[in-house]
Parts: C-alpha cells; sequence; structure tokens
C-alpha cells in the first residue's frame, strides 16, 4: 500500500503511518509542514462563546479574510445556530497561546438559510461571513494575520495526489486558568488528502442529490494517524475545529525543489466530520466567494482584479433560483 501512495503522491501524507524506507518523502513532508505551520496558524482564530457563569467555551475556528477594505471571518453557519437567537457575547481570540477575548460587538453574520426542513444538517452550504466592525478591528494584535484574496484557490481541482493541511481547535483541549484569568487550546495541526470514497460514499437522505463541486472531502482516519517522525498518535475528537481552513500545501506532481510558501493557497471551509468514514467535508471556498460578492462593497472589483470572469463564483449571480440564501442576521455582544 505505501509504494502504491509513493508513486501516487510522490510522498506518503503524515497523516499515514509512513515506512523508514521513505526518508525523502518525510524530509519533504516535513519541511512543508514547519513552513505552512506558521502561515496557516497566524491565519486561524477561535470564536468564543461565555457561559452565564461567564466561563469561555469553544464554539469553532475560523479564518480573517480581509476584502476591498472590509475585515471578515470564514466558517461554518451552524457555529452561531444557538448563539444569535439568545443573544450571547462572542469573542475572538489568536490560536493556541491563547491571548486577549476580543468581543465581537456586534455580531453581523451573513449566513447559508436553513432549508424547508430547519435542521442546519439539511443545510449542504453551511457557510457563515462574519463582519467585523471597525472597533474590533483595532483591538486585534499581530498574532492575527488577515488573508488576502491572492490567499485563496477558488479553482482546486482536487486531484489525488494534491496534499492539505488543516488547523483547527477542538474543544477537549480547552483549557481554563481561572487564577490567571486567561484561555489557551492546542490546536489541532493535521495534514492529510482527498478522501478516495473508499469506505462509502457521504451518506445523504434517499433522493436528494448534491453538487459534486460543492465540497471538499478530506480524510480524517485516526488509526492511520502519526506524528512527525511517524510514531502512531491518537487524534482528538474534531468537535470545535468547525470553520476552519482547508489549506492546499502542495498540487499532485509538484517539483519538491521549486515548492516554497507561495503554493500554499486556502480552499474550502471545514462544517462536517462523519464518523463512520472518517471524512471532514468542507464548503469550497469559491461558494464564499459568491456571499462576498452579494453582501460585501467592493468585492466584486477585487476579485475580478485578481481572477477574472465568473468562474471563481458557485454560479452565476443573475440564477437567483440557484442561490442558497443568505441570513443577513446582527445579535450584540454582552
Amino acid at each position: 500500500m505505501f509504494q502504491r501512495l509513493y508513486d501516487w503522491l510522490g510522498w506518503i501524507p503524515p497523516g499515514m503511518l509512513v515506512p523508514d524506507k521513505f526518508p525523502e518523502a518525510r524530509a519533504f513532508i516535513r519541511r512543508m509542514q514547519v513552513e505552512a505551520a506558521l502561515l496557516v496558524a497566524a491565519r486561524t482564530i477561535v470564536l468564543y462563546g461565555a457561559t452565564e457563569k461567564s466561563l469561555p467555551y469553544i464554539l469553532g475556528t475560523g479564518v480573517p479574510l480581509e476584502v476591498a477594505g472590509h475585515h471578515l471571518i470564514l466558517t461554518a453557519a451552524h457555529v452561531f445556530d444557538k448563539v444569535i437567537p439568545e443573544g450571547q457575547a462572542v469573542y475572538i481570540s489568536p490560536g493556541s497561546a491563547g491571548g486577549k477575548l476580543i468581543l465581537v460587538d456586534p455580531l453581523r453574520t451573513r449566513r447559508s438559510v436553513r432549508p424547508a426542513s430547519g435542521k442546519r444538517v439539511d443545510d449542504h452550504y453551511d457557510s457563515c461571513v462574519v463582519i467585523l466592525p471597525p472597533d474590533v478591528v483595532k483591538q486585534i494584535g499581530p498574532d492575527i494575520t488577515f488573508c488576502q484574496l491572492g490567499d485563496l484557490d477558488p479553482f482546486d481541482s482536487q486531484v489525488m495526489g494534491s496534499y492539505y493541511f488543516m488547523n483547527g481547535f477542538p474543544s477537549q483541549n480547552l483549557v481554563i486558568n481561572r487564577c490567571k484569568s486567561t484561555v489557551s487550546c492546542r490546536s489541532l495541526l493535521y495534514g492529510t488528502f482527498i478522501y478516495d470514497g473508499t469506505r462509502g460514499p457521504w451518506p445523504l437522505p434517499e433522493g436528494v442529490k448534491v453538487d459534486p463541486d460543492l465540497h471538499v472531502d478530506l480524510d480524517f482516519h485516526p488509526r492511520r494517524a502519526a506524528d512527525d517522525a511517524g510514531r502512531r498518535t491518537r487524534l482528538p475528537r474534531p468537535y470545535g475545529i468547525s470553520g476552519c481552513g482547508f489549506w492546499r500545501l502542495s498540487q499532485a506532481g509538484v517539483d519538491r525543489k521549486a515548492w516554497s510558501i507561495a503554493h500554499v493557497k486556502l480552499i474550502g471551509i471545514e462544517n462536517r466530520y462523519d464518523e463512520v468514514l472518517y471524512v471532514l467535508r468542507g464548503t469550497r471556498i469559491k461558494h464564499f466567494n459568491t456571499i462576498l460578492v452579494e453582501k460585501i462593497d467592493g468585492a466584486l472589483g477585487a476579485m475580478t482584479a485578481i481572477w477574472g470572469g465568473k468562474s471563481r463564483f458557485s454560479r452565476t449571480l443573475d440564477e437567483d433560483d440557484a442561490s442558497p440564501g443568505w441570513n443577513d442576521q446582527e445579535s450584540p455582544g454582552k
């Protein structure tokens, strides 16, 4: 199996237990991880809620993005399903080391609408854009870097052999220090590849069809997990990572010597985990681009300047019947 993967991918992803006979593959993986980890970590934030006793808990993960002068967070819609109706406070913070909790007030979101069933699980887009007020942006320190449109790739082909990376914040890793009034959460950094379907198709209700171009499915098999040294390790349960970015570190067939950090691109936002298939599902970034064009002033011009044409969107802008619909919602913090 390892030889087949090596021939196919050119290396073995670090989510696999890699025999020592592939030292070059391991070295290349390690190089990509080291160089990409800091970039991805700086572009990942934690979304916190607070209990009635003011104890923080993890709502999800998000990716900060700047478009046409607007500062935003891309995440999953279900992250805010309970928060917005109840008007609870929402905070953001940089990654694993913790830091200042910044109150997002007011909380302005543009979310995909739940379907007629009223169940978010039936919302196959599960997409959300948080619009940050200027006062919140001023409080954000150097630990958070906003992605630019050039960091995104709406054209990712999901070719087997491309290598992907994610960084999310599992709820079980949250540490609250009441004496110092600080919170921190060890992130889950994970390298993997496109799920090849060998364990079965993604489950859907009978009669339901989903555009195959809508999602990115990544392999997340706990029994195949390994650390940087190739030793078997146990993965945390991926609850809390909803809204984290799917980053493509390299495309299939990349020249290892020519690879650089410029190859790293955001291609999707995670929103589902199937515990039977061991697959993480995310919505492709081009569907978020549709929200941005419809809801953010200047986004269309900014995207046209980089990509041109309309293929960067999930649909042409005059096909209203193809739109999933977006909820414009605001909830003041407390």
